[in-house]
């Protein structure tokens, strides 16, 4: 049971590593550190929570404002909207 749970905390580690560089590699390039939901969109065409969240984002986001993007979305108010019943809650 040590080795798999010492085996698993190596995977971890070496995921959590690879995330970092990631991380540290989009912000080197001038990118933020986390991918847009139209990046996650653009990676994956076929995923409807993506695109969903990629145009909740699109539509409702303003840096500006207070909240991130989730929390915008997640008080939207535009029921005429066909999204509406669909975006993060």
């Amino acid at each position: 049971m040590s080795n798999i749970s010492e085996e698993m905390k190596m995977q971890l580690d070496k995921a959590r590593d690879a995330a970092k560089k990631q991380m540290a590699d989009r912000v080197a390039k001038g990118l933020p550190a986390r991918k847009t939901p139209a990046e996650k969109a653009a990676e994956n065409p076929t995923s409807m929570r993506a695109a969903i969240n990629a145009k909740c984002e699109d539509c409702i986001y303003d840096p500006c404002d207070a909240g991130t993007w989730q929390e915008q979305v997640r008080n939207c108010t535009d029921t005429t909207c066909a999204l509406h019943g669909h975006r993060l809650t």
